[in-house]
């Protein structure tokens, strides 16, 4: 792995959606929604429902912790995923 690469790091959505080379109105689109829904998310005043923060995240190919703390939500203390752990009797822990 090219240990060179610069990662692009958005600061807003507004950002996120033109690194992803897209804009509000092909986003709104996409998710089904309103282009003013869309600009209410970027504007921080309405949150996404759950069905539409994960399709955001696709769409931007972002991981959900990213997209949250780019529309403002408080991801501290929220644990990173962790592989599933299986017991030696092959139950889940």
């Amino acid at each position: 792995m090219n240990q060179d690469i610069d990662y692009l790091k958005p600061e807003t959505i507004q950002e996120a959606i033109q690194l992803a080379e897209a804009t509000q109105e092909q986003l709104a689109r996409n998710l089904g929604v309103s282009l003013n829904t869309v600009n209410s998310w970027v504007n921080c005043r309405k949150m996404p429902r759950a069905d539409n923060f994960f399709a955001l995240c696709r769409e931007l190919k972002l991981s959900p912790k990213t997209v949250a703390r780019l529309l403002g939500i408080d991801i501290s203390n929220i644990p990173d995923d962790i592989p599933l752990i299986r017991s030696p009797s092959g139950e889940d822990n």
